[in-house]
């Protein structure tokens, strides 16, 4: 059974969630991959009220600026598709996360996709800013990062399944 730990930072524009950050772990040597996704459309296109919510989300919650990335947003599908969908099951922190992956999962018409299981509600999970993370992000405040979450995920997925 494969089973992956997967976390994502991201922006809400024009109503819909994009991912900027994302991390996958796998394998008992947690196998990690990485992304930090170009923006899907310029800054300065954005609606006032989308301005503010990313410059609101990059100030308070992830410290990712909006116009970084190295890779594509037009490669998110092939993504998923190549590192998540072969899982047997995903474990994932909040229901945007799971709604996000379960809605590309229908959005690419595929036969087979994993269970997605949102591990929000289990107190055992503990996700914290003091640890370490990626250097994507701002440096003057401790924010969520996906790299992290993922391997706070993956060593509660390690300790908590039977081996």
């Amino acid at each position: 059974m494969k089973i992956l730990a997967v976390d994502m930072q991201g922006f809400y524009v024009n109503s819909q969630f994009y991912v900027k950050e994302l991390a996958i772990s796998s394998g008992v040597g947690g196998q990690q991959n990485h992304y930090l996704f170009e923006a899907p459309t310029p800054y300065n296109s954005l609606s006032s009220a989308d301005k503010k919510t990313v410059n609101h989300v990059t100030s308070n919650v992830h410290g990712l600026r909006y116009s970084t990335g190295y890779v594509s947003y037009d490669k998110i599908n092939e993504i998923i598709k190549s590192h998540i969908c072969n899982a047997d099951i995903v474990y994932v922190r909040g229901h945007q996360k799971l709604d996000f992956l379960e809605s590309k999962f229908w959005e690419m018409n595929l036969t087979h996709f994993p269970l997605v299981r949102n591990v929000d509600n289990d107190d055992s999970v503990k996700f914290e800013k003091d640890l370490p993370m990626c250097m994507n992000h701002l440096p003057d405040k401790k924010f969520m990062c996906s790299l992290r979450n993922c391997d706070v995920l993956h060593k509660w997925l390690c300790d908590s399944l039977p081996k």
